[in-house]
């Protein structure tokens, strides 16, 4: 039964009293993906271009960004989050910080070699290249790794799931949409 709770906690955000304050989380995923911007643009992965989708009318353009930002936070945000962080890492205060630490690098390791192979999958499943290139691109796979690392600092941090699939959810998006993710998810 007190798993059950202490699950349940984690998924409506019931916080303790010590839990971090809303804005210090809304601060905490700002800079977390400014650094995120910074190191994809620095590396050369992430450059800035807007989708085809935005470049037609406004209704078409509220369609491209409704349709991209439902199907980024089921997935992969919510599924990933729910799988990597919520299934996977015990809360901060069943194990030691030393044995919690291990889990935690054990569950990075798993997240990013995740990636190539969904890629590959991916590609196979939608009969379009692009997927396995970018999935498997050290840049990629670097920003995966930070990504990684901040969703798992914001969820052991708030004891709560949905800090960090709002983080997940914006750096795909923004992504998706404004650097480049769909001209390499779309390449034939």
């Amino acid at each position: 039964m007190q798993l059950l709770n202490m699950s349940m906690d984690r998924l409506t955000c019931i916080a303790s009293d010590n839990g971090p304050e809303p804005l210090h989380v809304f601060v905490t995923i700002l800079v977390l993906g400014g650094t995120l911007l910074i190191g994809g643009r620095a590396s050369g992965f992430l450059q800035p271009e807007r989708i085809h989708g935005l470049q037609g009318s406004k209704a078409h353009a509220l369609w491209c960004l409704l349709s991209v930002s439902a199907r980024v936070l089921l997935f992969p945000s919510l599924a990933e989050e729910l799988f990597w962080r919520f299934l996977l890492l015990p809360s901060a205060s069943e194990h030691s910080i030393l044995r919690h630490f291990f889990i935690q690098a054990l569950v990075l390791v798993g997240y990013v070699l995740s990636h190539p192979l969904c890629g590959i999958l991916l590609e196979k499943a939608l009969k379009q290249g692009g997927y396995t290139e970018t999935f498997s691109d050290s840049r990629f796979l670097l920003l995966t790794t930070l990504l990684g690392t901040y969703c798992a600092f914001l969820y052991c941090w708030t004891g709560c799931l949905w800090p960090s699939v709002v983080m997940h959810w914006l750096s795909v998006w923004a992504w998706l949409l404004f650097f480049g993710g769909e001209r390499r998810l779309r390449r034939r």
